[in-house]
């Protein structure tokens, strides 16, 4: 599978520099089952940071971006 060779080769690349640590990003098994357990699949710990929390400046064009978010 081309996802795990490729993530292989940063991992590998990423030793080499020096770092000893590989951020896969985000999970999620209920919303990404699949991509939770390709991450997994590597041995990985998981790190639960607090959620964000948006403070809109621009009221209008914020609710336009929450209207448009919830349609994709």
């Amino acid at each position: 599978m081309a996802p795990h060779f490729l993530h292989w080769w940063q991992i590998c690349d990423a030793k080499g520099l020096g770092y000893e640590k590989y951020d896969f990003g985000g999970s999620d098994d209920k919303k990404w089952p699949g991509l939770t357990r390709f991450k997994k699949g590597f041995g990985t710990q998981e790190i639960e940071y607090p959620q964000g929390k948006d403070f809109p400046f621009q009221k209008i064009r914020y609710k336009v971006y929450i209207l448009m978010k919830k349609r994709i």
